[in-house]
This record gives C-alpha cells, structure tokens and sequence, in this order.
C-alpha cells in the first residue's frame, strides 16, 4: 500500500520475491523520475517563491536542485558530439564534461632536434 501510494516499485521498500532483477535499474529510474523529482521540484519552487521572493524579496534567484533531470548516457553522449561537430564546444569542453583532463599537445621540436633525432 506504502508503495502504491507514493508510486514506488515495491524492490525498494525491501520487496525481493517479487522483484525481477533484470529490470531492477530501470525500476530505480522510474521511480526517482516519478516520486522523487516531482516532490523535489515542488520544495525547489516552494523555497524561491515564499522564501526568496516573499521573505527576503530576491525575485531575480531560483533555487533548484541538481542532477534532478538525469539523461541516459547514450543521448548524453549523442548531444555531446552533435554539439562538437557544429563547433558549440571544444574538445577540451566535452572531455571536462566526462570528468577528464584536457588534451596537452605535444611539444613541438626545434629545426635541430628534429634533425637529431632522425
């Protein structure tokens, strides 16, 4: 009953005979996308209209959660490059976005170097 009234699946409220672990992870991102996120979104806009704009008459700031709208890693990954190719962002862009470093060029050898080492 707990799990249906807050449109839970019941693997999360330690159910495990009846869970299929197959789709056990697409359970989890259902139910966070649909009892998480919407109860979030409502605390998010509860606190900037009545404390920030009521309270203390900040009207220019919202306040929001974080990695509420979570994308699958293959649109993610689809944006990314589509953005790259149109020249939106660089590559160094894209790679902090995945949490790397950027791509440190190779030094360049002098005329005599170059000639040294052939």
């Amino acid at each position: 009953m707990i799990a249906n009234a807050f449109d839970l699946p019941p693997m999360l409220l330690g159910v495990a005979s009846d869970v299929n672990k197959s789709t056990a992870g697409e359970l989890a991102d259902e139910a966070f996308q649909s009892a998480v996120v919407p109860v979030a979104k409502l605390l998010a806009e509860h606190i900037t209209r009545d404390l920030f704009a009521k309270k203390l008459g900040w009207r220019e700031f919202e306040f929001c959660f974080n990695d509420l709208e979570s994308r699958d890693e293959m649109q993610e990954l689809h944006i990314q490059t589509s953005l790259l190719q149109a020249g939106v962002l660089t590559v160094d862009e894209v790679r902090s976005m995945r949490g790397l470093g950027p791509i440190v060029p190779a030094p360049e050898l002098s005329p005599t170097q170059a000639a040294v080492t052939q």
